[in-house]
């Protein structure tokens, strides 16, 4: 029997069973993945429904070698990633945002500060505590490198809203792996207990063959009474064209042009953006710290504040760097035709 892979990060277990409880009711099996996502989703083969939270993307156990596999599982079309809220230690919900430059320097900013802690603990510490150390600091730091790509990722490949994943009872999940022809079987299902009606037996329903490692099940033989199809609404999923970058794939969603007054989420991403550059570079990181610039400028190629900050960097630190700059040029304050 084929599966469908619900990988999680450990605090959200709660979500996880909610969606297993509800859509395992008709006979889908889940598989539930909370740890090593990378080395089980590999290992499994088959379709993923992922749970794209503020703790999975904090979470180093769930982040660790995970890009390319999300990488090959959009290829695929083998991927529905859901963004929904994550909790925090009071058990509060914390939104998840990946659809803004701002965010994604958030997640980057957090593990390159994580591999900057790590690597100063690792600098005090002997013996195998100092290799645990610097394992940990590896991680950390590949994970800072990829997460930018990791979320263009997700963003290329189409993400859910929690809402929209939840909207006509699930009706993108069905459509997204193949499960349309079990959708009005779900939808009877919910009605009746939402009416109490007594559910206990299931057996009528078909198991779901394999075949090619994609979900895809015969019809379920309806009962004599004859019921007016449903018609299945579209994946509400974003389309995004391939982008080279990450801060390019973060302006595709906004496409009307950047206004001459700056707003002040404007000005603060600038600022922050900036500070974060200078940090890097004053911590002797200077390829990084320049393609944080980069990306800035990219992003708001109109700030004349943000080209000054770049030229006192580069005059400060481009001469003394012993690596290589960021080959893309910055792109220039005058305006195309």
């Amino acid at each position: 029997m084929n599966r469908i892979i619900l990988a999680f990060a450990p605090e959200n277990a709660v979500l996880a069973d909610s969606i297993d409880r509800q859509l395992s009711r008709i006979g889908i099996p889940f598989e539930r993945i909370h740890t090593d996502l990378a080395r089980q989703i590999t290992a499994a083969g088959e379709p993923v429904l992922l749970l794209v939270t503020d703790n999975l993307l904090l979470n180093r156990n769930c982040l660790e070698g995970l890009l390319p596999v999300i990488q090959g599982l959009a290829t695929e079309k083998r991927l529905l990633a859901v963004i929904a809220d994550g909790v925090n230690p009071e058990g509060q919900a914390v939104e998840t945002h990946i659809d803004r430059m701002a965010n994604a320097l958030h997640y980057m900013k957090h593990w390159q500060d994580t591999w900057l802690s790590l690597s100063d603990e690792y600098q005090q510490a002997s013996g195998a505590e100092k290799e645990a150390k610097m394992a940990a600091a590896d991680t950390a730091r590949g994970i800072a490198d990829e997460m930018g790509d990791l979320i263009s990722t997700l963003r290329e490949a189409g993400y859910l809203t929690w809402e929209q994943f939840e909207a006509n009872d699930f009706a993108a999940f069905f459509q997204k792996f193949g499960l349309q022809d079990w959708h009005g079987q779900y939808k009877r299902l919910a009605a009746q207990v939402v009416e109490k009606q007594e559910l206990t037996d299931f057996s009528h329903l078909p198991e779901m063959p394999v075949q090619g490692g994609v979900l895809s099940p015969e019809p379920v033989q309806e009962a004599p009474t004859a019921i007016e199809p449903t018609p299945e609404p579209e994946i509400p999923t974003p389309s995004l064209e391939a982008m080279d970058t990450l801060l390019e794939a973060m302006e595709a969603e906004t496409p009307a042009p950047i206004p001459l007054t700056p707003t002040l989420e404007t000005i603060t991403a600038e600022q922050e953006a900036t500070r974060d550059a200078w940090f890097w570079l004053e911590k002797g990181h200077i390829q990084r710290g320049f393609e944080l610039f980069q990306m800035a400028l990219e992003h708001y190629p109109e700030s004349e504040w943000l080209r000054s900050e770049y030229e006192k960097a580069s005059a400060q630190y481009a001469a003394a760097s012993t690596e290589p700059l960021p080959e893309k040029p910055i792109p220039s304050l005058v305006p195309e035709p």
